[in-house]
């Protein structure tokens, strides 16, 4: 069985007028969210074989702020993440040769790859069907076969975790 983890960066800062988009650093909530998510992802025994990210520096900080987490995972920044599409993304993700894979990248295209993946029933049993994709938030998705077969309602998606889910834990 395969496992794809898919996380939308944490919040970003708009403090700095003139800062170009893909330059964005994170603010202090999004590095909090990073030290909660990183914790959760280490109780839970989360450890992806493989990280494919998107080259902004709120992308690269994220990735780094989580890194205890991703133990020997490589990690590869991939321009076309930035403003991939949903085509972009599952790109990236058939050309996967690892059994886990991490993919931490932007919205609108985390939040429409989950829908485009997910089985209707998995994904309505949870809170991303009526609440959206907020920064820091991570769908885990599970499916068999090759990567190359994934498409359209063929993966269970197993976990919606967010940032305020685990402030209440």
């Amino acid at each position: 069985m395969k496992t794809l983890f898919i996380l939308r960066h944490a919040k970003s800062s708009w403090a700095q007028p003139g800062v170009a988009d893909i330059e964005r650093p994170l603010n202090g909530r999004g590095r909090k969210q990073c030290e909660m998510l990183q914790s959760w992802m280490q109780q839970q025994g989360i450890a992806p074989a493989r990280v494919v990210a998107s080259i902004s520096a709120r992308t690269r900080e994220t990735v780094a702020r989580i890194a205890p987490a991703l133990g020997e995972a490589s990690i590869d920044y991939v321009e076309a993440i930035y403003a991939g599409s949903v085509d972009t993304y599952l790109s990236e993700i058939w050309a996967t040769k690892v059994e886990s894979l991490l993919l931490v990248g932007h919205n609108p295209t985390c939040d429409e790859l989950v829908r485009y993946l997910a089985t209707p029933g998995s994904l309505e049993a949870t809170t991303l069907a009526v609440q959206g994709y907020p920064t820091s938030a991570l769908s885990i998705l599970k499916f068999d076969g090759a990567w190359s077969a994934l498409g359209r309602s063929s993966a269970e998606l197993t976990n919606f975790v967010t940032a305020k889910s685990l402030e209440t834990t």
